[in-house]
């Protein structure tokens, strides 16, 4: 089969020359016609467009469904839940032990010393946010027992864990329990 060899003379637009530069529109090559223009509805002999009418119900119609649709959708989308990791504290460094003075039995369960750990980073951030309602919540947190278990020791024992507890948290969560506690006045 013979080569076939093609020139640029073969497939260039009318008066281009191998001179110029077939990119530069500069130059003089090819330049496009211009097309018709298209056909513009007008109100009368002006040349802005013929508004789009609609009858009153229609209108109606609308801002009904469009405020059902926006009334209903949250300022923010919410942000979606990352799983957090099981963790467990390694060591006892930073724990402090509290021994019950009046020890109790829960479900078969004796409980004569419970472990306070200070707060995780997610804790605080939880309480700020308002994911954590009461400060029994994030003492449940802090030591590892669930707020019905709290529930069942005896005054001076929760009065010890308020206390300990409240010496472990930053200024800016005692700050808010306390704003919390006076009603926000």
């Amino acid at each position: 089969m013979a080569d076939v060899l093609a020139y640029p003379s073969d497939i260039a637009p009318p008066g281009w020359s191998p001179d110029r530069d077939p990119d530069d529109p500069f130059a003089g090559g090819y330049q496009p016609k211009p097309g018709p223009k298209p056909d513009i509805p007008t109100t009368g002999s002006g040349v802005k467009p013929a508004p789009i009418t609609r009858d009153d119900e229609e209108t109606a119609r609308f801002a009904d469904v469009e405020q059902q649709v926006f009334a209903n959708l949250p300022d923010e989308p919410p942000e979606p839940e990352v799983p957090r990791p099981a963790v467990q504290s390694i060591g006892t460094a930073g724990l402090t032990r509290y021994t019950l003075l009046y020890p109790v039995k829960i479900e078969g369960l004796a409980l004569r010393e419970i472990k306070i750990s200070p707060p995780a980073l997610w804790d605080v951030q939880d309480f700020l946010a308002g994911k954590i309602k009461s400060n029994f919540e994030l003492i449940s947190r802090m030591t590892g027992l669930s707020p019905v278990m709290l529930g069942a020791l005896r005054w001076p024992d929760v009065q010890a864990l308020l206390n300990i507890t409240t010496d472990l948290l930053p200024a800016f969560v005692r700050d808010a329990i306390d704003q919390q506690g006076r009603g926000n006045e």
